[in-house]
């Protein structure tokens, strides 16, 4: 997607991205709050992953989501919450 600069316009890929993301069906953007910050901080120390995975995750875990939709391989099982890759739902290419 190559980087963003500041101060520039977003690239078409990116702003296709994040209009999927903010007006994506089925997609709920929330704040955080300092009990998800604080169940990030934990998940993040208890198995090493790293912390934009940590926070999207313990933001669906207190939504109540049931299930976590991914394509990163190196999530690990996490107590609360189903993790689905991706990859086993999609056709291989």
């Amino acid at each position: 997607m190559g980087r963003i600069r500041f101060g520039r316009p977003l690239p078409f890929f990116a702003q296709r991205y994040e209009a999927l993301l903010v007006r994506g069906s089925g997609v709920h953007v929330v704040d955080l709050t300092r009990e998800q910050l604080r169940a990030a901080a934990k998940l993040r120390a208890a198995t090493g992953m790293k912390t934009p995975d940590a926070l999207q995750l313990a933001a669906a875990i207190t939504m109540e989501c049931t299930s976590f939709v991914t394509n990163d391989r190196r999530l690990p099982d996490v107590p609360g919450i189903r993790i689905l890759q991706l990859r086993a739902y999609a056709p291989a290419a």
